[in-house]
């Protein structure tokens, strides 16, 4: 992305707290004249963390809880076991062993 500081910084305000209408033109101006910058990441990153600082009004059903930390823990045994393999020489050790 290129260097551009305020239209990076207008692209963050625009995604968390809006524009005014003078400073969305602005912005509208900047995206004009560098069509590299994509709004959409700011975006989806602001929405991302909106939603990972939201708390729930509502407790997570018990079933999809114990149904995640299930998974949880299969998907942890896996990581474990894929550090494991990748520990061990290959072909159960060194091919020129004596």
């Amino acid at each position: 992305m290129p260097s551009e500081p305020r239209a990076l910084d207008l692209l963050v305000d625009r995604a968390t707290e809006g524009l005014s209408p003078r400073r969305e033109a602005e912005l509208e101006s900047h995206l004009a004249s560098h069509p590299e910058l994509d709004p959409e990441p700011f975006e989806l990153a602001a929405a991302a963390i909106e939603l990972a600082c939201t708390v729930p009004e509502e407790p997570m059903p018990a079933r999809l809880s114990r149904r995640l930390a299930r998974r949880a823990r299969g998907m942890t045994r896996l990581r474990r076991a894929v550090l494991e393999e990748e520990r061990r020489p290959p072909f159960g050790g060194s091919l020129w062993a004596d």
